[in-house]
């Protein structure tokens, strides 16, 4: 117990090092009292951060330490994601191109709550190892990571199963419109069908649409507390994304789908199956418009909550029984985070992959 209580209270005394840091540092770059401020919420997760940073540093000056510490499953899988986001990806650039990568990895447990502080850490290093390799085999010459989500799966035998995404992107500067599509940008609707005469095999109108939303992707609301070399943002995936649309969903006025979707009994002629560039513009802002409104709306979600990235698959049904039925629609996965405002001279901007070597 005595050994137990001597831990604790090094890690306490180590946290509050770094914290006296940030404030020592404040009175020279901070705002004035006038000036906005970041909010509490900003400062808990800034804390926190910093506390699971400290807890990481520690281990690495100390690899034979161990703390014994109990934590929540839930709370270990969140410090991990979010710090690492907060350390090496860049969701605020523009992307020509994604790619999505995925692995299994396996946290020791306690019981299916907890875990020890230890095993955490140690995780947290596989985790580590696991992205710099997925990133490292991409072919993106101009690439940095997007982000990175764990998911929690199944439990067995003393571990818990972590699901890990990771996206990478082919960085790429662009100037926003909302006609992006122009004379010519006429493509059939998915499976990489290619355009309407037949031309670039390999691609379809969803992937074309998914690439401008995700290049041209922007935040809801303009809420930064003061000037930015002052402060930066860092993210905290939402355990509820990706959200999954079927196509049908929104609709306008006009009782128009914002997002591709065309249902019959009857065949779908190959001009319903071809999205002339016309067609793309509108659903380009169909998508637009569910991304950072409808949705917003249907779930009640703040002012910080961001889009980060979709998924567009063109996908054609056809049933014969027990009636006719040829659909065809574009099946989308949104993904989105929380943003925070934190100070730059207590968490740094993030680091390059790119920089680091295996």
């Amino acid at each position: 117990m005595k050994i137990k209580s001597i831990n604790i209270v090094m890690c306490m005394f180590a946290t509050a090092l770094i914290m006296i840091s940030c404030s020592k540092e404040k009175t020279a770059t901070e705002p004035t009292n006038h000036e906005a401020q970041i909010s509490a919420a900003d400062r808990a997760v800034m804390q926190r951060v910093i506390q699971f940073r400290q807890k990481v540093a520690f281990k690495n000056a100390n690899p034979n330490f161990k703390s014994g510490e109990i934590v929540a499953i839930d709370s270990a899988r969140w410090d991990v994601e979010t710090n690492f986001n907060a350390t090496y990806a860049f969701p605020d650039e523009h992307y020509l191109a994604t790619r999505h990568d995925s692995a299994v990895l396996f946290l020791p447990v306690l019981d299916d709550s907890t875990t020890l502080m230890d095993d955490v850490l140690a995780f947290n290093d596989q985790v580590f190892n696991q992205v710099l390799a997925l990133y490292n085999s991409s072919a993106f010459v101009n690439r940095e990571l997007l982000f990175v989500s764990l998911r929690k799966g199944q439990m067995a035998k003393g571990e818990l199963e972590m699901k890990l995404k990771v996206v990478t992107g082919e960085k790429q500067a662009t100037l926003f419109s909302f006609t992006p599509f122009g004379v010519g940008d006429d493509w059939k609707y998915g499976d990489y069908l290619g355009k309407c005469d037949g031309s670039n095999a390999g691609t379809d109108a969803a992937e074309q649409l998914e690439l401008m939303l995700n290049n041209n992707k922007t935040t809801y609301c303009i809420d930064m507390p003061g000037p930015p070399s002052l402060y930066r943002k860092i993210y905290s995936d939402d355990p509820m994304s990706p959200y999954e649309l079927q196509g049908f969903e929104y609709e306008n006025t006009n009782g128009e789908y914002l997002i591709y979707y065309i249902s019959k009994t009857t065949p779908l002629t190959e001009d319903e199956l071809c999205l002339d560039y016309n067609d793309m513009n509108f659903h380009y802002n169909g998508e637009w418009e569910v991304i950072y409104d409808r949705l917003r709306v249907d779930y009640n979600r703040p002012c910080n909550w961001d889009f980060m990235l979709c998924e567009i698959g063109g996908k054609r049904v056809t049933s014969s029984w027990p009636s006719l039925l040829d659909m065809v629609r574009h099946h989308n996965y949104l993904y989105y985070s929380y943003h925070y405002w934190v100070r730059r001279d207590c968490i740094e901007d993030p680091i390059s992959l790119g920089t680091i070597s295996e």
